[in-house]
């Protein structure tokens, strides 16, 4: 079977993707949030001891993070209740925090390339805290 062949049983049998749209995921379990805001194969790189930055494969941009130890960041940054409506926050706003706590030049650039695509994003978890 050629690929042309083989792509056409998968949309038959499957259908055409939908498009990509950015998203987040909160496991209350596990402390911590996933998101991507592009479905681009990715490598992670360890920011700091709360963030892992996910980085595209072919553009080398930042296409998501995993947040772990929710409850800590927010217990180490008690002023970021006020961003905290109902159960959702935003989450440019939940790592401005650890981003205003980097010391290393690498760690801020990063931070606020996550930040700026977060930002365009408009994306927000719903934490259970409790």
């Amino acid at each position: 079977m050629n690929p042309d062949d083989f792509a056409n049983n998968v949309i038959e049998r499957f259908g055409v993707p939908e498009e990509f749209t950015p998203t987040v995921y909160y496991d209350h379990d596990g402390d911590c949030i996933e998101l991507f805001v592009s479905d681009e194969p990715f490598r992670g790189k360890r920011l700091d001891k709360w963030v892992t930055v996910y980085f595209g494969r072919d553009c080398n941009d930042v296409v998501g993070s995993l947040i772990k130890n929710v409850r800590e960041i927010l217990t180490e940054f008690p002023g970021m209740d006020i961003d905290i409506h109902g159960r959702s926050i935003l989450l440019s706003h939940m790592l401005r925090g650890p981003a205003y706590a980097a010391s290393d030049e690498v760690q801020k650039k990063t931070y606020r390339s996550l930040l700026e695509k977060l930002d365009r994003a408009n994306l927000a978890a719903e934490l259970e805290l409790a």
